[in-house]
């Protein structure tokens, strides 16, 4: 059974907490909801140490349908370092580092993977 489908405003709220708690540890905003034909990716920041760091925010009421990472599957990482090359030619940004997080938002707490996934296919 897939998790039902949360409505935007939900998914908004949960990108904007933690798009303050990456703030709050010293973290700066380059995008929020940067979308082209690939696809969207949820906030773009710059973390402490100046890496560019592409994050998909993921919200759950709790584990019935378990765990919200789970959800950022092969496909959707295709889409998101697909979108994220976009981002990074249009803005001329090759000689950044560049590593991609998933942080999950639950009643719990804010938890982060630190470069949750790659891909051998496509060199930063």
């Amino acid at each position: 059974m897939k998790a039902p489908q949360l409505s935007p405003r939900i998914g908004s709220q949960a990108e904007d907490v933690v798009l303050q708690h990456l703030q709050n540890e010293g973290w700066k905003l380059i995008r929020k909801n940067y979308r082209c034909k690939l696809g969207e990716i949820d906030l773009i920041l710059q973390d402490d140490k100046d890496v560019i760091v592409f994050v998909e925010v993921k919200y759950r009421s709790g584990l019935s349908h378990g765990m919200a990472q789970s959800t950022v599957h092969y496909g959707k990482q295709n889409h998101l370092i697909q979108t994220a090359l976009a981002f990074i030619k249009e803005n001329n940004l090759f000689q950044n580092d560049f590593r991609f997080d998933v942080v999950t938002l639950t009643p719990d707490g804010i938890e982060r993977i630190e470069n949750a996934f790659s891909s051998p296919h496509y060199t930063f």
